[in-house]
């Protein structure tokens, strides 16, 4: 029976990116004849994001850091710029500490750390512009991500100490897999900015950003993992 859930998490899993691929991506790629014949450099934007976030959890406090805050910096492109739709792909790293308890991984207070997770999310939006006044442009980004999550032992934390595994590098270990297990690196996203052009070629604004764990939300019956930043776009 858990195989069969696993197989059927698993099948999820693959139909969403696959989905999501499609659906987010294949419009950017048929702009049109006109967009073609112009230089891909010159219809494309890049941005800068700094958003403050914090990460949902859930569970007790006894043996995890309620809703963590931290501080996440972005980069990305829009392409093609100047139109009504478009593909602008975003990476961007942020890190937390992280410890295992009766085999889940938690978020952890600093005194209760294992390893520092450095985590690296890919955004795939499809985004939508509409213009505003004041020479401004809001923005509205539904899409996929992943989230990439590599734990390494924390500063100040032996590998050779004791762990819920045996030890701390047993523990560090088993988030790798943990991280990846049941899809819970796939995300649903959604994105709002509102950019003002304030001199030539530059422009800035307010961004605020949603990511949704959406696999992890079947196979660990809960929203722990759910994302929530709010911050500063800067478009060059």
């Amino acid at each position: 029976m858990l195989m069969k859930q696993k197989n059927k998490i698993s099948e999820l899993s693959s139909f969403i990116c696959i989905v999501g691929v499609l659906f987010f991506c294949t419009p950017a790629f048929s702009a049109g004849k006109q967009l073609e014949e112009e230089s891909f450099w010159s219809r494309s934007d890049f941005f800068f994001e700094l958003t403050p976030s914090f990460l949902v959890n859930t569970s007790s406090k006894t043996v995890s850091a309620p809703n963590p805050a931290f501080f996440s910096i972005g980069a990305g492109m829009i392409y093609p710029n100047d139109t009504f739709f478009s593909f602008e792909p975003e990476l961007s790293f942020f890190w937390n500490y992280y410890h295992v308890y009766n085999d889940v991984v938690y978020p952890a207070e600093i005194e209760n750390r294992t390893a520092t997770v450095l985590s690296f999310l890919l955004n795939v939006p499809a985004t939508f512009s509409f213009n505003m006044p004041a020479n401004s442009k809001l923005k509205l980004s539904p899409g996929t991500a992943m989230l990439l999550r590599i734990p390494i032992v924390a500063s100040g934390v032996n590998s050779t100490d004791d762990g819920w595994n045996g030890s701390v590098q047993n523990d560090v270990e088993y988030m790798g897999r943990w991280f990846f297990e049941n899809g819970r690196f796939i995300y649903l996203s959604f994105k709002a900015s509102w950019i003002f052009e304030h001199i030539e070629k530059i422009a800035f604004g307010p961004v605020v950003s949603v990511y949704f764990p959406i696999i992890s939300v079947f196979a660990d019956k809960n929203i722990n993992g759910l994302i929530f930043e709010a911050g500063l776009r800067i478009v060059f």
